[in-house]
């Protein structure tokens, strides 16, 4: 295992709309959207050399939250944004609390479309739901080239009830706003809106049900190597908690360190995509010369 140090990285943008488009119908809508990614390229034709990279947002956010992101990466880049129910255009659908339930129906959504090699990203939320994702595909004979983890301690941290996490749910909203302001990442004009904070609070609530009931338990480990980053001024993440993912795979593992918060990203994404590019031609076969 490595842990490296960078002191640069990303800003979101503040206002994001909602852009993506659901990937095949389903009794539900499909949990996976297709951003705007390689198939903006006209000129690049060669699909047999492209991977997909899978984006799973943090909780309260949604998948435009990586609206952004498609023009960062290269044109052998297919980006795939989960969107969890009950928000934008899934605003009607049942929340799901149970991280078992969510890995089954993500499971069943993404299989039919894993016809080329897959990477995961998750942040926060993202990334323990990215990675009981990968294990679960493992166990299916899918197997993901590269697991990205962001901003979220290890599983290990999860072996019991007694987690962190676990009296999240049970916060006042007032409590909650909190949250929301000291990760830095909803629009200040969000907090001006009673009814639409409240909304965002809602589902912040109801995403934090899934990390409350959430329990690990240790099964084969991952094939993939893993890369994990996180903030230096995050104040839920450090590196000890973040060193036993590497207990998760016998692949390697590398943790970066950045400058920031839990959206350590904010100041300079472009630095955290070349990262994953160069992470991602490093561990795959595929030849982009």
């Amino acid at each position: 295992m490595r842990i490296e140090k960078n002191t640069e990285v990303h800003r979101r943008t503040s206002s994001e709309h909602f852009t993506a488009s659901y990937m095949h119908p389903r009794n539900h809508r499909s949990s996976f959207y297709r951003l705007s990614g390689f198939n903006d390229s006209s000129n690049f034709k060669d699909f047999s050399n492209r991977i997909k990279l899978i984006l799973f947002h943090h909780a309260g956010g949604s998948v435009s939250f990586y609206n952004s992101w498609p023009s960062l990466f290269s044109k052998h880049f297919d980006l795939i944004g989960v969107q969890l129910p009950g928000r934008e255009d899934r605003f009607a659908e049942p929340f799901i609390g149970e991280m078992s339930q969510l890995i089954d129906t993500l499971t069943s959504d993404i299989i039919p479309e894993l016809n080329e090699p897959f990477v995961l990203f998750g942040h926060s939320l993202g990334g323990i739901i990215s990675y009981e994702l990968a294990r679960r595909l493992e166990m299916e004979g899918f197997s993901p080239s590269h697991l990205f983890i962001s901003s979220i301690r290890s599983p290990y941290c999860f072996y019991n009830s007694d987690h962190c996490f676990s009296n999240y749910v049970d916060l006042t909203d007032s409590e909650l706003q909190q949250k929301l302001k000291q990760y830095g990442a909803t629009p200040e004009d969000v907090f001006q809106e009673p009814e639409l904070l409240k909304l965002v609070i809602n589902i912040l609530r109801n995403d934090y049900k899934i990390l409350c009931n959430y329990t690990f338990y240790e099964h084969k480990k991952l094939t993939c190597p893993v890369s994990v980053f996180y903030g230096d001024e995050d104040h839920e993440v450090n590196e000890k908690n973040l060193v036993s993912w590497s207990q998760v795979t016998n692949g390697v593992t590398k943790i970066y360190r950045y400058a920031g918060g839990h959206f350590y990203f904010k100041n300079n994404l472009q630095k955290l995509v070349n990262l994953i590019e160069h992470e991602v031609t490093r561990t795959t076969n595929l030849n982009w010369d």
